[in-house]
């Protein structure tokens, strides 16, 4: 796995590409949870995901609306050519508004509709422990997604078949397409939640403090006989100072301003 400090320099460059992307683009995009989510994805892929490889550990965005966070990891790693990332959402592009694995066969699955992608993450799951496949999967989830009662039931089940192959990563940046999670529906004490159900629990303070991250990773493989939750607090918009913690960062076309400030923020060119 790559240093603490070389980590870094991949999710500020994922950033970059993503804040280009969408602004050159013209595109309306999901950028909050995607800036919010990426220091873990960038360290998820790093460390665990070998695309060579058939029977990889894999990565599946449960909350599918932040595949621009994927697509500029993907360009970063050069699966996407650098080129491509301004037909985002454009007709007949591969880069769609949500992972499309028929497009893009690295983005695992198609998901959008929250709370399906830990159900199906459990489901490939379940098979590499029939078919003794040592390999995790691993599934980003939103804090807003978890007011989905497919989650628990996921939840619930993972726990029953002791599937300590699985990991839902807990993006918890507190906020939903506009308003407080906790205001739209109280989720309580995440780490209780889970652990009433009968996961395992990490949590990260801060989830994008890349040090905190790579040490919640470290102890996975230290966790066993449970699945487990990584629940990480992090910053919606994390990077671009507008941006931060704005309920307007959710879904929106980057426009000048923001961009300019962008540019400063994360050293843009």
């Amino acid at each position: 796995m790559s240093s603490v400090e070389e980590l870094e320099k991949k999710a500020k460059r994922c950033r970059q590409i993503l804040l280009k992307m969408v602004y050159e683009s013209k595109s309306v995009a999901h950028v909050g949870g995607s800036l919010s989510a990426m220091d873990m994805a960038v360290a998820v892929y790093d460390k665990y995901i070998d695309f060579k490889d058939p029977n990889r550990a894999r990565f599946v965005l449960s909350k599918g609306h932040v595949v621009v966070m994927q697509y500029a990891i993907f360009a970063e790693l050069g699966i996407i050519p650098m080129e491509e990332l301004t037909t985002l959402k454009k007709i007949g592009t591969r880069l769609q508004g949500h992972p499309d694995i028929n497009k893009i066969p690295e983005t695992e699955m198609n998901t959008g509709l929250l709370g399906q992608g830990l159900a199906v993450a459990m489901g490939m799951a379940y098979a590499r422990k029939l078919s003794n496949n040592k390999n995790k999967i691993f599934a980003l989830c939103g804090d807003a997604e978890l007011h989905e009662g497919q989650i628990w039931e996921t939840v619930q089940q993972s726990a029953h078949f002791k599937l300590d192959n699985l990991v839902a990563i807990i993006d918890n940046n507190g906020l939903s397409s506009h308003d407080p999670v906790d205001k739209v529906i109280d989720l309580g004490s995440l780490e209780d939640k889970f652990k009433s159900f009968n996961w395992n629990t990490i949590t990260v303070k801060d989830g994008n403090n890349m040090k905190e991250v790579v040490e919640a990773l470290d102890k996975l493989d230290k966790l066993s006989g449970k699945p487990v939750a990584i629940i990480m607090k992090t910053v919606k918009g994390k990077g671009v100072s507008t941006l931060e913690n704005n309920p307007n960062c959710h879904s929106l076309t980057i426009g000048d301003k923001d961009f300019e400030q962008a540019k400063k923020d994360l050293d843009i060119k």
